[in-house]
């Protein structure tokens, strides 16, 4: 799939790019034990600001803002440690108030702006796709769609990142969690497409990492070579891969 979508100018390309490193920012190795500390400070703001930033380029990129923030908010309530929070928390704040300002500079003075312009983009994006469900027109599918598409398009691949997500439960909650709440946010959404997933799907490789940290040299040796076959089989054949591979418009 990067093969396939990499040339293409897409806001969710760049959205992951910026959620990737945010989050390799604000969860420490071990990835996704718990989030980094207050002393941390420039780190903190650097994740965050990647996120805020991704959100600019992607919406549907504010679960995971939204995800992070209840990251550290469990970290807080456990440690008693309230600085990190405060800190992601703010950032986020202040890459919404620059989102807002820019709708409002660029939508001040259409008739139907609402409060000034200010967030008019983030209105109508959710009034047109989920009040009106405009998507619809362009195909509606059901809950396993991403699923199939997916082990469509890379069936090793997919095989091996469903084995990982299984394993890497109390290795890594936190990324786990991140991951999960962004499909589940698009599995409500009738109107689906491949490429939605694009953001998180780099995220959901690094747990491929992660269950393999899990096993003693010689089975995780074992485990790379598998993985590495099956990235191979799914490089070789990625020149064929077509929208309908992808699941897009079945009918």
């Amino acid at each position: 799939l990067a093969l396939y979508f990499a040339p293409r100018a897409m806001s969710e390309n760049l959205a992951a790019v910026c959620i990737v490193w945010g989050l390799a920012l604000l969860f420490p190795l071990p990835w996704g034990e718990g989030p980094r500390s207050g002393g941390e400070g420039r780190t903190l703001l650097l994740g965050a600001s990647l996120l805020g930033a991704a959100t600019l380029f992607r919406l549907q990129s504010g679960m995971v803002c939204l995800t992070v923030v209840l990251v550290f908010a469990v970290h807080a309530v456990r440690t008693r440690d309230w600085k990190p929070l405060l800190q992601v928390f703010g950032t986020l704040c202040v890459w919404a108030l620059l989102f807002g300002a820019w709708d409002a500079a660029a939508w001040h003075e259409l008739p139907r702006a609402k409060y000034g312009g200010w967030f008019h983009s983030a209105f109508v994006y959710y009034d047109e796709n989920i009040t009106k469900n405009r998507g619809a027109a362009w195909g509606v599918a059901d809950a396993g769609y991403y699923f199939r598409a997916l082990f469509s398009a890379m069936p090793g691949v997919t095989v091996a990142l469903g084995v990982a997500v299984l394993a890497s439960f109390r290795r890594a909650p936190a990324v786990l969690f991140v991951v999960a709440a962004f499909v589940a946010l698009h599995l409500q959404v009738p109107h689906k497409e491949l490429r939605f997933m694009l953001p998180i799907l780099p995220v959901a490789c690094a747990l491929l990492g992660v269950a393999l940290s899990l096993l003693p040299p010689a089975p995780a040796r074992l485990g790379v070579a598998l993985v590495g076959a099956a990235v191979l089989s799914s490089f070789a054949t990625a020149r064929n891969l077509t929208m309908g591979d992808l699941g897009s418009y079945p009918e």
